[in-house]
Formats: C-alpha cells, structure tokens, sequence
C-alpha cells in the first residue's frame, strides 16, 4: 500500500494536474497570439500553475521530506550559492556536448530535423512583454518548478521504494513525457532529450546532495539554447 500511495502522490499526481492544465487552458489557445502582452501573460502562467499546485500539495502532504528538497545531502551538501554557480559551469558544458554536438551527429545520422516550438519563437521574435515573458519562463520559471517538482519531489520521493536508479528511471520517464509536442517526430526527439537531461539531473543531485546544482545545469543548458537561436537567426 506505501508503494502505491507513492506511485500516486509522486508521478501520478503530477501528471493528472499537468493533464487537466492543458484541457482547461487549450480551448482559449486557440487563435491566441503569444506575441501579445496577454499571450505572454497566459505562457507564464501556463507554465507557473501546474507547477505551484503539485508542488503545494506534495510540500504539505510529506512535510518531513519537504525539508529535504534543498539540500538533501544535509550539512554535507554545498550552500545554494556556490551550488548554483557549479551548476552553471555544468550547463554549459553540457549544452555543448548534448545539445549542441550529440544532437547535430543525430539529426545528420537521421537525416531529421525536428520542428521548433513555434509558440516560443513566435514570442521570442515579437519582442518587448512576449519575448521578456518567453525568457523568464524557459530560464528561470520552467528550470526552477520543474527541479523541485521531478528531481526534488518526485525523484527524492521515490528513492525509498524504488532505490536510486529507479526513481531515476521513473522520475525522468514522466519528465519526459509531459513535453507534449504535435508534431511525432519533434515529440520523440524532445521527450527523449527530457530523459536524458532527466537521468543527469538526477545523478546530480544524488552525488552532490544539493538540487541546486541541477537547476543551475538546467537553467544554462536553456538559456544557451534561447541565445543561439537569437544568434543563429532562428528567432
């Protein structure tokens, strides 16, 4: 029964308040511009409330492993400051080796190149309140909530009946799943990636005791992905 009760408030939960985010929100999407001031409003709070009410639920529900989240090695574990700085360097390293070289041997070798999110380019090409909204969600929002929920809630929660790799496994599995995309392919390729970055993060945290390092990773790794794009002309 402990094993399911955990099932349930650590990766079911998650998914059910994601699902019902996206039925409740889709309808109004529909012929919305996102480089508007109220499309970027609705992509940050899109982005925020899934986030904030699993998170709530879980910190409230499992006080005692709500202290855990932040430095769950305990005095062993860096201050968030220098965490965080680490975390950074590791992003960017990261970024170069996954996101920018293994992703272009794939792609060649498959002759595939997925679509980008257009929603987000359209937002990042608009300027002004879309593009700073844009920004402020894939760097800070998105790799702050989606660490404390996947790595600091549902990886951590699941480690004492499934062990290391298989919170790991199961923690970066729904990780993966919840970046729907409609086209297959770009689903495939993104949702794949999710795991990956997944996998890392969790061994991060693991080895370090500090989630601050695997939001800092995760934080570079987006923001070098919104900076080339700039560069690159993609936006």
């Amino acid at each position: 029964m402990a094993g399911m009760a955990a099932l349930w408030a650590f990766v079911v939960l998650p998914a059910v308040v994601f699902v019902l985010t996206v039925i409740g929100v889709a309808p109004g999407l529909d012929g919305l511009e996102f480089a508007s001031p109220h499309g970027a409003a609705i992509l940050l709070v899109n982005g925020t409330v899934p986030v904030l009410v699993t998170y709530g639920y879980l910190a409230l529900r499992f006080r005692p492993e709500h202290r855990l989240l932040w430095r769950p090695g305990g005095a062993r574990a860096p201050g968030w400051l220098p965490a965080l700085a680490i975390g950074l360097a590791i992003g960017l390293v990261w970024w170069a080796l996954v996101d920018v070289l293994a992703f272009s041997l794939l792609t060649n070798a498959l002759e595939y190149e997925p679509p980008v999110q257009q929603q987000l380019i359209e937002a990042l090409s608009a300027g002004g309140w879309a593009a700073a909204a844009a920004v402020l969600a894939i760097v800070a929002i998105a790799p702050l909530g989606e660490e404390l929920v996947f790595r600091g809630v549902v990886f951590l929660g699941l480690i004492r009946w499934l062990g290391p790799l298989g919170a790991a496994l199961i923690s970066s599995a729904v990780f993966g799943l919840i970046h729907i995309q409609t086209d297959l392919g770009a689903f495939v390729f993104l949702a794949g990636y999710a795991f990956a970055f997944g996998l890392f993060a969790c061994w991060l945290v693991r080895r370090s005791g500090s989630l601050w390092l695997a939001i800092g990773a995760h934080a570079l790794s987006n923001a070098a992905s919104v900076a080339m794009a700039l560069l690159t002309g993609e936006v």
